[in-house]
C-alpha cells in the first residue's frame, strides 16, 4: 500500500496564501466565555480528533512504511480545504512519560509537535488534552501502566503526585518547531486535564474536586494564562462546578458507538436537543466537546444538526472524533465507528464543512426549536430523505448531495463545493468538488475521485495475514461537468495547474477551450477555469485557498469489488425489489448477474443487472417477491462473468465450472469408530474435566464442570480418517470451508476450532454453538493463526486433525458455570458466501430487531456474544453478567430497527402485539426489561416479561406498554399524555435491560438472557 500515499500535491506561494495570524484566547470566568485578547470577541472554533502521533494510528502508519510527517502534511490540506479551524488529541501519556510522571521527549512527542505547528501555518488551533489514560503496547511504561483502572488512578493520593507532576513538565514542554512552550503558544487553544475520568463507587464530590484543583494547580503553576477544562462525562456536576477551573468539556454520541454496520434512515430526532451543558451550575464555565459523532451513520444530513445544537448549548469549540488519515481511510481500520475523510467519504466531508459554517455563523446560546422546524437555520437546510445537507448564501453554495436548491445570487457567489449535481454544477461523478471564485470570470476548480463503497465500512474485518480489508476504493477517470455561472458563460479556458512552490503555473499543452455552456470532461486535479480573455494572464489562487491540493496517488487495480444493497422491504406480493449494486469491475469483467435461491439449495431465480443511467459505478436488477417463489429465506448473490470467467459476490470468489466442487463434501471424520480420548481431569472437589464418545451415535462429548478453576479449559483432538487424509492433495486444490455439526448445553454459547497440520501448525476460529445439533459453514480464509503459529498460510494439504478448546477466555466472568460441547460431523466443502434476506407474507409479521446481521454494542456492566437462537437458520444475542452488586446496576443492549422492517410500518401500522423470541440462560434471570423509542425519542416499554430457560413466543399487547419519561425527560410536551401510546409507524430503536431492581435476591449471581427476535404481528383478540 505504501504507493497509495504517494500523492499529487500543488503548492502555492506563502505570500499568496499566508494562514491567518494565530491569535491568543482566554476565558473571561465572570461569564464562562473564551474570548479573543486582542478584541475580546468570542471564539468559535470547530474540527476534528486526529492521531498520528500516537498509539494505533502511529502503528498504523509505521505497518505501511510511511513518513508521518508527510501523513499529517496531506491529511492538515484537507482541514484546510474543508474550512476548519481545530484539531483536539488526547496525549497517549503512557507513551510520553516514565513510572514517576517525569515527561519522555522522544518521537511521539517530536510529532505532537510537528503536528501543532503544520495546523499553526494554516490558522488551525490544537485543543491538548495530556492524560489519555488508554493502553498502547507494553514496551512503554508511563505512570498510568501502574494502576489497574482509571478509578485508582483519579483517587489514589499517590497517583495525582505523579499526575501533576507531568502536567507540569507537559505544559512546560517548548515545542522545538514554534520555539515556544506549550503553556504560551497561540497554537494551543486550552488544556482539557484528562480524558474521560471515572471514580470507584461511592467518591464523593469532594474527593473529585480535590483531584480536579490538584490538576489544575499543576497546569497554573507554569504561568500560562490558558483556559483548563476539565471533562464531565461521568457527570460529577457539581465537583466540576466547585473546581477552579475555567471550564468544562463533554461528548456526544447519540447514534450510539459500534452498531457494526451501517445504520440507515433518519436519525434526526437523536439530534434534536443537547441538554447535557445547559445545567445552571456549569453557568459560569466555558464549554467545549472534546468528541462527538453520528457514529454508524454513513448519511450527509446529521454533522450541521449537531453543530446547531452545541451553539444551542453555549459550546464554543467542538472537535469529532476522529478524521481518518488519508493513509489509513481506505479500510477505516482504527475506529470502525467512525468514518470521515475528504477522498474517502465526500458526501460526510461536505456535510462537515457545511456544519463548520454553522459552528461560527450561530450565535452561541440561539435555540432553532424543534422539529421539523430545526431543519432549517441560519443559511442551512437538512434534508434526511435526500441524503442532504446544505449551505446556501449570497456568496457559499454547499452541498453534500445533488440537489435542486438555487442560490439565490448566482453572480454574487465566490464558493461552490458540492457533491453530485445541482442547478449551478452538473456533475455526473461521485467525488468531492471545489469552485473557487479568483476574480470575475476566473475561478480555481478542485476535482477529488469518485470514492466506490465496496463493503460496510463500520463493519470490522481483517485478511488471514491480518492485513486490513478495503472498504471504499478510489476511481480516478474523467467526468462530465456542467457550469452555470454568470461570469463564466461565454468560451471557457481549461487549464490544468501544476506543482509550484512559488505560484500557481499551467501545466504545458493542458490548456483546452469549451464553450462556456456546454459539459466538459475533467478528471481529479487541481484547474483553473476562465474566461478566454484572462487565459494568457499568469494563474493565482483565491485567498481563502491556503492549503495544497493533495491526491493518492492513482493506482491501477486489477480485481472487482461490489458492495450489494438489498432491498429495504421484502413483501412476497407483486411489488418490485430493488437490488442495487456499486462497486468497481476489474478490466475483462462485464456482466453482472443476480442469483437468488430459495432456502438452502432450494428454487433458483437468476437475472441480469444493468447499469444504473444515473449513477456510474451502480447496477440494478428488480423481481416481484411472487415471482421469487413467495414468503421464505433466501441466499442472496451476485455473479460476475466475462473474459476473467466467473464470480461470486459477496466473497470474490470463483464460481467453479466442475461442479463436483460444489456438491461433493469430502467427510473428514467417522466417530464411529473409537478414537483416544484425553485423560480426564479431578480437582479436591472431584471431576473437573471429562471426555466420552458415544460410537452408535457417532458423538463425542467434552464436559467440563468449572473453567474457573485450573486447568480452566478442555482439549479434545479428533483425528481425521485415513480416507480423508489420502483425498486431502486433490480436495486441497478445491475446497474452501468446513461444514460442521456441533451441539453445547445451553450455558455453552462458543467454542475455539483449529486445524491442525502434520508439522504442527495451528489456525483457529471461534465458533457459535447451541443447545440443539447445528450444522455451520466456516469458511478456511477466516482461520487465523494460532498464537504459536510461525505461519500465516495454512497449507489445508498438511492439515491431519481438528481441535476443540473451550475455556474461560471465551466465557469471562461465567467461567464458573458447567458446560458440554459435542461433535458429530466434519467435511470439506466448496461453498460460496451469501447474503440472507427474509421475505414476508400476510399476515405480515416485521421483524423490528434481530441479531443475524449485527452485534450491537452493550452498555453498562455485562457484554454480548452471538449464539445460535431456536433453529439452524436463526442467531440470538446472549445478554451476560458476572452479576449486580450496587443498586441499579444493569446491563443493556439496543439495536435500531431495520430499515426494511421500517419501510414495512410506513405503510402497514396495525398490529397489537410484540413476540419476543427469547429464554433465560439461567433460571434465576428470568425478568427483562423491553423499551421501544419513536422517531421524537419518546419511549415506551416494559418490565413485566417473564422469561424461562426454554425458547419461547412471548405475546407482549402494545397497548400495555407504558411511557418511560425517566429514559427521555425533553420528550415533545404532548407525547405520553392520556390516550396517547406507541405509534408503531414511527418506532425506530428497541432496548433490551436486565438488572439489580428486577431480579431481587439473586441478582448478585451469574446471569444471562438469550434474545433471538423482536416482531410485530395482529393476533385476534
Amino acid at each position: 500500500m505504501k504507493h497509495l500515499i504517494l500523492s499529487l500535491v500543488i503548492c502555492c506561494s506563502a505570500s499568496l496564501c499566508a494562514a491567518p495570524a494565530m491569535r491568543s484566547m482566554s476565558v473571561d470566568r465572570r461569564e464562562g466565555v473564551i474570548r479573543w485578547d486582542d478584541d475580546k470577541s468570542e471564539v468559535a472554533l470547530f474540527g476534528v480528533n486526529y492521531y498520528p502521533p500516537f498509539s494505533i494510528d502511529y502503528s498504523a502508519i509505521n505497518d505501511l512504511g510511511l513518513n508521518h510527517e508527510e501523513v499529517i502534511r496531506q491529511d492538515v490540506a484537507h482541514f484546510v480545504r474543508l474550512g476548519l479551524d481545530a484539531i483536539r488529541l488526547h496525549c497517549w501519556d503512557r507513551e510520553i512519560s516514565d513510572l514517576d510522571g517525569n515527561l519522555i521527549d522522544n518521537e511521539h512527542l517530536r510529532l505532537l509537535d510537528f503536528l501543532i505547528d503544520e495546523c499553526a501555518k494554516h490558522g488551525i488551533y490544537t485543543v491538548l488534552t495530556p492524560i489519555a489514560w488508554w493502553h498502547t503496547k507494553p514496551e512503554y511504561k508511563g505512570f498510568a501502566t501502574q494502576y489497574k483502572t482509571i478509578r485508582e488512578m483519579t483517587t489514589q493520593k499517590d497517583a495525582w503526585e505523579k499526575q501533576a507532576r507531568y502536567l507540569e513538565q507537559f505544559v512546560n514542554h517548548v515545542n522545538r518547531y514554534r520555539g515556544k512552550r506549550y503553556a504560551d503558544d497561540e497554537a494551543v487553544a486550552v488544556f482539557e486535564l484528562i480524558n474521560e475520568p471515572l471514580y470507584p463507587d461511592g467518591t464523593s464530590d469532594e474527593l473529585v474536586t480535590d483531584y480536579i484543583n490538584t490538576l489544575a494547580g499543576a497546569v497554573r503553576k507554569t504561568g500560562t494564562r490558558k483556559g483548563i477544562f476539565y471533562n464531565t462525562w461521568a457527570k460529577r456536576i457539581q465537583a466540576c462546578a466547585n473546581a477552579d477551573i475555567d471550564g468544562v468539556s463533554n461528548v456526544w454520541y447519540p447514534t450510539g458507538l459500534v452498531a457494526g454496520r451501517i445504520l440507515s434512515g433518519n436519525h434526526l430526532n437523536r439530534v434534536d436537543d443537547y441538554p447535557s451543558l445547559r445545567d445552571e451550575r456549569l453557568a459560569q464555565k466555558a464549554k467545549i466537546i472534546y468528541e462527538f459523532d453520528a457514529a454508524d451513520v454513513h448519511s450527509s444530513y446529521m454533522y450541521p444538526a449537531i453543530a446547531r445544537e452545541f451553539r444551542h448549548s453555549g459550546v464554543q469549540i467542538a472537535t469529532q472524533f476522529q478524521y481518518d488519515a488519508m493513509a489509513l481511510a481506505d479500510s477505516n481500520c482504527n475506529w470502525k465507528t467512525h468514518y470521515l475523510n475528504l477522498v474517502y467519504t465526500p458526501g460526510k466531508a461536505l456535510s462537515f464543512a457545511i456544519a463548520a459554517e454553522a459552528f461560527r455563523s450561530i450565535p452561541r446560546g440561539k435555540d432553532y426549536g424543534s422539529l421539523p422546524e430545526n431543519q432549517r437555520f441560519a443559511n442551512a437546510r437538512l434534508d434526511p430523505d435526500a441524503d442532504l445537507s446544505e449551505w446556501v448564501s449570497d456568496s457559499s453554495f454547499f452541498h453534500s448531495n445533488s440537489t435542486t436548491s438555487t442560490p439565490p445570487a448566482p453572480d454574487k457567489l465566490t464558493r461552490v463545493w458540492g457533491v453530485g449535481a445541482s442547478p449551478i454544477v452538473r456533475y455526473q461523478g461521485s467525488g468531492a468538488y471545489f469552485l473557487d471564485k479568483v476574480t470575475d470570470g476566473d475561478w480555481l476548480l478542485e476535482v477529488y475521485p469518485d470514492a466506490v463503497m465496496l463493503r460496510d465500512p463500520y463493519s470490522g474485518s481483517k485478511t488471514r495475514e491480518g492485513r486490513h480489508t478495503e472498504k471504499v476504493r478510489l476511481i480516478f477517470r474523467d467526468n462530465s461537468m456542467q457550469l452555470s455561472l454568470p461570469d463564466l458563460k461565454g468560451p471557457l479556458v481549461i487549464q490544468r495547474l501544476a506543482d509550484s512552490r512559488r505560484a500557481p503555473s499551467v501545466i504545458a499543452g493542458s490548456s483546452r477551450a469549451v464553450a462556456g455552456d456546454t459539459a466538459f470532461q475533467i478528471s481529479p486535479g487541481r484547474y483553473r477555469l476562465c474566461r478566454q480573455d484572462l487565459s494568457s494572464q499568469s494563474p493565482s489562487l483565491p485567498p481563502s485557498v491556503r492549503a495544497d491540493f493533495v491526491l493518492p496517488a492513482a493506482r491501477k487495480r486489477n480485481d472487482t469489488a461490489l458492495h450489494i444493497a438489498l432491498p429495504v422491504q421484502a413483501l412476497a406480493d407483486e411489488r418490485s425489489l430493488p437490488f442495487v449494486v456499486q462497486g468497481a469491475l476489474a478490466p475483462g469483467d462485464e456482466q453482472l448477474s443476480l442469483v437468488l435461491t430459495r432456502g438452502d439449495g432450494g428454487r433458483v431465480t437468476r437475472m441480469p443487472m444493468t447499469p444504473d443511467p444515473s449513477r456510474r459505478n451502480h447496477w440494478l436488477a428488480s423481481v416481484s417477491g411472487k415471482g421469487l417463489g413467495g414468503a421464505g429465506r433466501y441466499q442472496v448473490r451476485i455473479e460476475v462473468s466475462g473474459k476473467n470467467g466467473v464470480s461470486s459476490f459477496p466473497g470474490g470468489l470463483p464460481v467453479p465450472v466442475d461442479s463436483r466442487a460444489m456438491n461433493e463434501p469430502l467427510p473428514l471424520l467417522d466417530l464411529t469408530q473409537a478414537i483416544k480420548l484425553p485423560e480426564p481431569v479431578s480437582d479436591a472437589q472431584g471431576l473437573l474435566v471429562q471426555y466420552s464418545q458415544d460410537t452408535k451415535a457417532g458423538v463425542v462429548r467434552m464436559d467440563a464442570r468449572t473453567y474457573a478453576s485450573e486447568p480452566g479449559h478442555s482439549t479434545l483432538y479428533v483425528p481425521f480418517t485415513p480416507a480423508a487424509l489420502a483425498a486431502m492433495p486433490d480436495a486441497a486444490t478445491r475446497a474452501n470451508a468446513l461444514r460442521i455439526t456441533l451441539r453445547g448445553s445451553p450455558e455453552s454459547t462458543r467454542v475455539e476450532l483449529s486445524l491442525i497440520q502434520s508439522d504442527g501448525e495451528s489456525f483457529c476460529a471461534i465458533l457459535p454453538i447451541a443447545n440443539t445439533w447445528t450444522t455451520q459453514t466456516l469458511f478456511i480464509d477466516e482461520l487465523r493463526p494460532h498464537v504459536s503459529a510461525t505461519s500465516k498460510e495454512i497449507s489445508l494439504e498438511k492439515v491431519n486433525q481438528l481441535r476443540l478448546i473451550a475455556g474461560k477466555w471465551l466465557y469471562r466472568d461465567n467461567a464458573d458455570q458447567a458446560r458440554s460441547v459435542e461433535i458429530k460431523d466434519c467435511s470439506l466443502v466448496y461453498d460460496l458466501p451469501y447474503l440472507s434476506m427474509l421475505v414476508l407474507d400476510e399476515p405480515i409479521q416485521p421483524i423490528i430487531a434481530e441479531f443475524s446481521s449485527e452485534m450491537p454494542r452493550t452498555l453498562r456492566s455485562g457484554y454480548s456474544t452471538r449464539t445460535y437462537g431456536r433453529d439452524q437458520d436463526s442467531f440470538a444475542v446472549l445478554l451476560s453478567s458476572p452479576g449486580f452488586t450496587t443498586p441499579g446496576s444493569s446491563v443493556a443492549i439496543g439495536a435500531t430497527l431495520p430499515i426494511c422492517a421500517r419501510a414495512i410500518l410506513k405503510e402497514h401500522h396495525d398490529f397489537n402485539t410484540l413476540i419476543l423470541v427469547a429464554r433465560a440462560v439461567y433460571p434465576w434471570t428470568n425478568r427483562l426489561e423491553l423499551v421501544i423509542s419513536e422517531e421524537d425519542g419518546t419511549p415506551w416499554g416494559t418490565q413485566a416479561i417473564t422469561l424461562s430457560t426454554q425458547w419461547q413466543d412471548i405475546h407482549i399487547p402494545i397497548k400495555s406498554l407504558t411511557f418511560f419519561k425517566h429514559w427521555k425527560p425533553n420528550c415533545p410536551p404532548e407525547r405520553g399524555a392520556k390516550g396517547d401510546g406507541l405509534r408503531v409507524q414511527n418506532a425506530q430503536r428497541v432496548n433490551f435491560c436486565y438488572g439489580q431492581w428486577l431480579l431481587g435476591d439473586d441478582a448478585g449471581k451469574t446471569q444471562g438472557v438469550a434474545i433471538q427476535e423482536l416482531r410485530l404481528a395482529n393476533i385476534p383478540e
